[in-house]
Formats: C-alpha cells, structure tokens, sequence
C-alpha cells in the first residue's frame, strides 16, 4: 500500500520538491519478486491445475515486478507465447490492513495540523482505497484492455495484447505477448 501511494506521489510535482520526487519514483519498478514457488501456488489455486498442464513452459525469472504482483512469459501448448500477471500471496489483507491505518493518520491529520484543516485526507483516502481496490481485480484490468482495444480497432498503428479469458481470474491475468519498448 505505501509502495502504491509512493508511486502515486512521485507524480505530484506540484506538492512535494523535486528530490523527494527523484526518490519516491525509485518505487516505480525497483520492487524485489516473489520467490517463484509462491507464484507458483497462487496460479495453480486460481487455475486449478498444476502449472505443466496449463503451460508448456513457464519462465521462473520474472519479466517484472511490482508492488502488487508480477509477469512472467510463458508458453502454451499451442506454441503461443504469453505474460501472466500473478498477484502476490496475501497483498489484499496486507492492503486492507494498511488502509485502515491510512484512514486513521488522515483523521488524525484533519483534526491536529494546519493542513488537515485545509485538505480533506479522509477524502483522498477514501479514492485511494478505491482504487486500490479496483486494481487488485485483474478481471477489471483486462475488461479495461478490451475497451481500449476496441477503441483503437482498426487502427494499424496501434496494438493492443488479447486478454486469454480462459486464464484469467481476479488474481491472474494472461495475455499474449509480443516484444516491444518501454515508454520511459
């Protein structure tokens, strides 16, 4: 969770100097993975079966992590390469938690700084949590993809990875992959 706000932070020039800012964008892809057997569990759990049934091969090195989860490349049995997003065990209680402290130091903050009275933490708080809610159901991620992907239908300068409905829950997203280049 305060890997998330970080994140969100690091985009708020406007409130926070350029030096915090250097640092809080550090948490935009410096996140450590999950060990691999973890990963393992939760896509099995979800899917239902054991991972060489579902892939032909599975990539244990992660192509990315972050602070909610992490993509690994894979193969199906049909030869189709893909990335799998995989949520980290336990992240939603460890969020729920960590909301409710938030929620607490906004009221706080409200009620005993010059900036609670001006700023309505408990407000922001409650978007964050929002939102934060909404991202871990990768379900709404992948509905999302399709929307844009239907906007841009047509257009052949712009491609958009197919979500695989069949190996996707609300804790694991599959699509197909094909290379590209970071936007930074």
């Amino acid at each position: 969770t305060f890997i998330k706000l970080g994140q969100l932070l690091s985009t708020r020039s406007d409130l926070l100097p350029p030096d915090v800012i250097v640092e809080l964008a550090k948490l935009q892809d410096q996140v450590p993975p999950v060990p691999f057997e973890l990963i393992r569990q939760v896509i099995e759990t979800e899917l239902g079966q054991p991972l060489e049934k579902i892939f032909s091969s599975f990539e244990q090195t992660p192509l990315g992590s972050a602070s909610l989860g992490q993509v690994h490349l894979a193969t199906l049995p049909d030869h189709r390469q893909v990335v799998v997003k995989v949520q980290r065990p336990g992240v939603a209680k460890i969020i729920d938690t960590d909301l409710l402290v938030l929620a607490d130091l906004a009221r706080l903050a409200e009620h005993r700084t010059p900036w609670g009275r001006i700023y309505s933490f408990s407000e922001m708080v409650e978007e964050f949590s929002r939102s934060l809610r909404e991202e871990l159901d990768y379900t709404v991620e992948s509905r999302h993809a399709e929307r844009i992907a239907a906007g841009f239908n047509g257009d052949p300068t712009v491609r958009i990875p197919a979500v695989l409905w069949e190996l996707t829950t609300t804790r694991i997203s599959t699509q197909e992959y094909f290379a590209g280049i970071s936007l930074e």
